[in-house]
């Protein structure tokens, strides 16, 4: 089911869930011409609990028998559905929000390892389902519960993943020019040509299984990484606005508000005014009243 567009709250909170729901295939979904493969603006979790299938992201292909878990990513081209007559059946949520990105950046949330095998788990199931009843709730809780609904369940995703898994020669090249980014961050921008005449291959290679792998360019992973430093210090410090603008490498205190905006829809003045504004104690002292009045029904 698509839900309406979540609160404020559910927004600041960092993780918004767009849809969630259960769903079956009878028969083989046919495979597609990969320019018409289906590509999101968010991130999606789609989880087999019987029948299985395959998995088409990109260059990739995986076998996703019941019990697999898999993620969808922004802006990465992908394909999916059962494998035979047998069919399937799958839960899913669609969502996205500054946790889910902030996931992506740290590596939990990654392209390069988007199946989980927790198997067919039924307090994971349930957690599921709890959260579909939620969402047919009119609650005025719901919006947030949701959203820790989702936390829960990629939590335990995450703790189900199979770290062992094995590394292409593309994926250890990502985590190296990604690594290479962040001891870069306070600098005017990433030297990937450089980077890629130290370990003695193209630039236009380097740049292009880049793109292919985490779905962004090196300029735009560069910057988002900047981005995610600057609302951190937004958040957490008092720093003067055009002192973190100019340590994060922006130099022009209006290219750094122009950029941030871009990233998350607010210039860094209204994001740290829109924190403050929900960390405020009359803020809480309002959802306290509401939630009195909500008891009284």
């Amino acid at each position: 089911m698509r839900l309406p567009l979540q609160d404020q709250l559910a927004t600041r909170m960092g993780l918004r869930v767009l849809a969630i729901g259960k769903g079956s295939a009878i028969a083989p979904i046919p495979l597609k011409p990969r320019p018409q493969w289906r590509r999101l603006k968010c991130y999606a979790v789609v989880y087999v609990v019987a029948g299985g299938g395959v998995f088409h992201q990109a260059d990739d292909v995986f076998d996703v028998p019941a019990g697999s878990a898999f993620f969808l990513f922004p802006d990465i081209p992908h394909h999916y559905g059962p494998a035979d007559d047998a069919g399937w059946t799958e839960l899913f949520f669609v969502f996205d929000g500054a946790i889910a990105d902030r996931f992506r950046d740290q590596g939990l949330l990654t392209p390069q390892a988007p199946v989980v095998r927790p198997g067919v788990n039924p307090e994971l199931i349930e957690l599921w389902q709890h959260t579909v009843r939620c969402a047919k709730s009119s609650d005025a809780t719901t919006d947030v519960e949701l959203s820790a609904a989702l936390f829960a369940v990629l939590a335990e995703l995450f703790r189900c993943r199979r770290i062992a898994q094995p590394r292409t020669r593309k994926q250890e090249l990502c985590e190296q020019i990604e690594l290479a980014m962040k001891s870069a961050l306070t600098e005017s921008f990433f030297d990937l040509k450089g980077f890629a005449a130290e370990q003695r291959i193209s630039y236009s290679y380097a740049r292009r299984v880049f793109k292919e792998t985490t779905g962004y360019t090196p300029v735009q992973f560069f910057t988002r990484a900047k981005i995610q430093l600057a609302r951190d210090a937004l958040a957490g410090t008092g720093e003067n606005i055009g002192r973190i603008g100019r340590r994060l490498g922006f130099g022009d205190s209006h290219y750094f508000s122009r950029t941030f905006r871009k990233f998350t829809g607010l210039s860094p003045k209204e994001y740290r005014q829109s924190l403050s504004h929900w960390q405020s104690d009359a803020y809480w002292q309002n959802c306290g009243t509401a939630a009195n009045k909500t008891d009284r029904r």
